[in-house]
C-alpha cells in the first residue's frame, strides 16, 4: 500500500465512505481497506464518522463531548440528557397522520382517537371494568 493511497483512504473514510466504496476507488481489497482502517482509528460505522446534522462531536442537550466513537452515532452523552431534550422538544415526536385512530368507545359510545392502536375497543380503563364486570351495585 503507497503512502498516497492511504492518504486517499482516511480522506475518503472522513467523508462518509464505506470500506467497499474505498477499495474500489483505491484499487485495493475490502479486507486490506478494512484493516488499514481499523488500526488507524477510522473505523466503525460510516454513519458516525459522516457529519449529520453538524456538530455530531457533541451532546445535543447539555453541549459535553461525547467520548465514544465505536458502534452507532451517539446524539447525547447520557440517558438523562436523551430524556430531557425529549422532554423539552415535544414537537419532535408529532405522530404521523396515519397512525392516528378515532374511535367510538365499545361501553360509552364516547368518541376518542388513540394514537398507534387502531384496535383498541375502549376510551378507558373504567369503561373496560364496567363493560366486562358490569354495575357496581
Amino acid at each position: 500500500m503507497t503512502d498516497n493511497q492511504k492518504e486517499q483512504i482516511a480522506k475518503l473514510r472522513e467523508g462518509g465512505l464505506g470500506y467497499g466504496e474505498i477499495a474500489v476507488r483505491t484499487g485495493l481489497t475490502k479486507e486490506n481497506v478494512r484493516y488499514y482502517c481499523k488500526t488507524h482509528d477510522l473505523a466503525g460505522q460510516k454513519s458516525f464518522i459522516q457529519p449529520v446534522d453538524g456538530d455530531t462531536q457533541h451532546c445535543r442537550f447539555c453541549g459535553k463531548p461525547i467520548v465514544s466513537k465505536v458502534g452507532r452515532r451517539r446524539l447525547y452523552c447520557s440517558e438523562e440528557c436523551r430524556r430531557s431534550w425529549w422532554k423539552a422538544h415535544p414537537e419532535s415526536s408529532k405522530p404521523r397522520e396515519e397512525a392516528i385512530h378515532t374511535i367510538t368507545c365499545k361501553c360509552c359510545g364516547k368518541v376518542f382517537t388513540t394514537w398507534g392502536q387502531h384496535n383498541r375497543v375502549y376510551c378507558s380503563h373504567a369503561c373496560y371494568i364496567k363493560s366486562r364486570f358490569g354495575e357496581k351495585r
